[in-house]
């Protein structure tokens, strides 16, 4: 009976346990990342606010999505007075790590260079994250060049 015992936690342990695949900068990844960001800047140069919100992630800090709504309405109205509107967007480099099995998980990072009417130049990036099964703007920072 001892001896069976270890025999049936293996085979407990092995039916538990599934295996994961990572991919590291997959084409459709990328694909997927740089669709979500351009769909951004084409919201952000028509000043559409409402759609763009769906497209970000609500994050864990606790706010309502009311609260973050507003939030990111007066983010983006403040880069618009300071920096002005967008006058062309160049792809500079995306990089993903995508993990599919029992903890699926994706990280992405989209880096542009942003033309605008008022800052030339600017660094933007932007960090995606896999939330279920939809890819969600986690974080969007503007680095002045």
């Amino acid at each position: 009976m001892l001896k069976q015992i270890p025999v049936y936690i293996l085979i407990l342990l092995s039916l538990g346990c599934t295996p994961s695949t990572t991919y590291i900068n997959r084409d459709a990844d990328k694909e997927d990342a740089v669709r979500i960001t351009e769909k951004f800047y084409d919201l952000m140069k028509q000043k559409d606010y409402h759609n763009i919100f769906p497209l970000c992630s609500m994050g864990d800090r606790g706010f309502t999505e009311a609260q973050r709504n507003q939030l990111l309405t007066e983010h983006f109205n403040n880069i618009q007075e300071r920096l002005g509107s967008i006058v062309s967007v160049d792809l500079i480099s995306c990089e993903t790590k995508r993990v599919e099995g029992n903890r699926s998980s994706g990280e992405y990072i989209v880096i542009f260079d942003v033309s605008r009417s008022i800052k030339q130049s600017n660094r933007e990036v932007f960090r995606l994250l896999l939330e279920g099964t939809e890819i969600k703007i986690a974080d969007y920072n503007i680095n002045k060049t």
